[in-house]
């Protein structure tokens, strides 16, 4: 661009004369500049209308805008719908959210109407200030404490304090808390039940439970009403008197009269079909005979052998003979001090032989309490747990076909070799166990993953949780690292010793035109 007008003075092709703006001068090329520098003025020449622009209008600093690194930074903001322009630096300038509810805010004249505005309108949205309420606020909020007014403020009082002052002292004027009086409290008011202890809570109960509770069944603890028992406490109790039946009611008679009733007076040898003894009997003889087809004795203690002496050699040989085609016998041998039964015993389904009240043996099993035996063979076992420390000595064989699955859920520790059929396990004397063909999985606890492909397996192991996880080692273990933030890069921490995410480094560009 060829600049033809310096300073007031015209230097070109046409003449003196000093353009101004608009004027036309011919010969004169496109672009060409003119520089007032009286008054620092710049035209250029637009030969498309013939004439000089002036292309400043007027001075830098008077009616142009100087350069301001201020007015820079806002030139170099984009600018969005809602925005607001602040400083976040000297002559720094940046854009944020300006939000149709913060614009109700600002164009409010006064606080009031803010307050307002945000639905806190004092005395209808907040609480307007009081002066008992902040003496309220200044008291101290211990645990139990009550709010009271002492005639002049208001103060706190503990829970004694305050029951005293409402006259509800527990103990005194109300009732104190109990268990059992808020469980009877608690039960319905059942028409003609009782209250009654089951021996952890007060419960209610029908007539007949509260008579069992007082030891009052009737038919067990006091007798039931009888008619006949009626009659008979309505008789005479005159001595020697015997109560009978007449055929309609219970009478007394004489003993005289009673024993002819009998027919067993003086000199009878009766015979009876019935006899009921109300006291002892004794049979002196040496055999005697009972024809009964059932004995029945209220006496739950069977004596043998009551003799004069008794002793372990008067007992030998005593017992219970049950006649047979051969007999059939329980009897006590002093010689060997045992009983001794010619027969096979049978106990019923569910029950069990003990010995000092222990269980020793069952249909299917020995006892808990049985813990040695000397058995040098217990033949084929379809299954066996053992716990504990367990010692196998000699050859030991797990699993003879190929079906057979061994499992061990445990750790192997072996002294010596030992190998395992079909499964193709062999253990060192250091204790490991190598594999070929096992199957299934192996839980992480037991040395394993608890997977059955390389993917998985390694996910198994892996503590990272989230896409873009990073594994670092932190000198003990092999630890997550979290995804870091977008555009963060991942550097070394400040201690040297870890990874760590942080911002990206942004590089300033300055370009400078000339």
């Amino acid at each position: 661009m060829a600049v033809r007008y310096w300073g007031a003075k015209y230097f070109g092709e046409s003449g003196d004369t000093k353009p101004t703006a608009g004027s036309n001068t011919s010969g004169l090329e496109d672009g060409w500049l003119f520089v007032e520098s009286d008054t620092d003025k710049i035209f250029v020449y637009d030969q498309s209308q013939t004439a000089w622009a002036d292309v400043v209008g007027s001075k830098v600093g008077s009616s142009v805008q100087a350069y301001d690194a201020g007015l820079a930074s806002i030139a170099g903001l984009s600018t969005a719908a809602n925005k607001m322009i602040y400083t976040s630096g000297s002559d720094t300038y940046v854009v944020t959210d300006l939000t149709v509810f913060a614009r109700t805010i600002l164009d409010d004249a006064d606080a009031a109407t803010v307050r307002t505005t945000l639905g806190l309108a004092i005395g209808s949205n907040v609480q307007a200030f009081d002066a008992q309420l902040a003496d309220v606020a200044g008291l101290a909020v211990a645990n139990g404490n009550f709010i009271v007014g002492d005639g002049s403020n208001f103060v706190v009082e503990s829970g004694g304090t305050a029951r005293t002052s409402l006259g509800v002292a527990i103990g005194s004027d109300v009732q104190a808390y109990d268990a059992d009086l808020a469980a009877i409290a608690a039960l319905s008011k059942t028409a003609n039940n009782f209250i009654m202890a089951n021996g952890s809570a007060w419960v209610l109960t029908t007539p007949a439970n509260a008579r069992t509770g007082l030891g009052l069944v009737i038919g067990t603890n006091v007798q039931a009403y009888d008619a006949q028992l009626a009659d008979v406490a309505g008789l005479a109790v005159a001595n020697g008197n015997f109560i009978v039946g007449d055929g309609s009611n219970f009478v007394v008679e004489s003993a005289n009269t009673a024993r002819t009733s009998l027919g067993v007076g003086t000199g009878d040898s009766p015979q009876f079909t019935g006899l009921t003894l109300t006291g002892d009997l004794t049979v002196s003889g040496t055999t005697t005979t009972i024809n009964s087809t059932t004995v029945t004795v209220d006496d739950k203690n069977l004596e043998l052998g009551s003799v004069a002496s008794p002793s372990d050699t008067t007992a030998d040989g005593g017992g219970i003979t049950l006649k047979g085609a051969t007999d059939k016998t329980l009897i006590w041998d002093n010689s060997n001090d045992n009983w001794t039964s010619n027969q096979d015993w049978n106990i019923a389904s569910g029950k069990v032989f003990k010995v000092n009240n222990v269980s020793t043996l069952t249909a299917t099993a020995l006892g808990s309490a049985v813990v040695g035996s000397s058995l040098t063979s217990v033949g084929t076992l379809t299954s066996l747990a053992v716990s504990g420390a367990t010692t196998l000595n000699g050859a030991v064989t797990l699993g003879d076909a190929s079906g057979d699955t061994v499992t061990i859920t445990g750790t192997i520790g072996a002294t010596g070799w030992a190998t395992a059929n079909h499964a193709h396990a062999a253990a060192n004397s250091g204790g490991q166990v190598a594999t070929s063909a096992l199957s299934g999985t192996v839980a992480i606890n037991q040395g394993g993953t608890g997977q059955t492909t390389q993917t998985t397996s390694f996910d198994a192991l892996s503590p990272t949780t989230t896409a873009g996880d990073v594994i670092y080692y932190n000198g003990t273990d092999n630890i997550r690292l979290g995804i870091g933030s977008a555009t963060q890069v991942l550097k070394t921490n400040t201690a040297g010793n870890a990874p760590a995410w942080e911002a990206d480094l942004a590089i300033p560009m300055s370009i400078a035109l000339g």
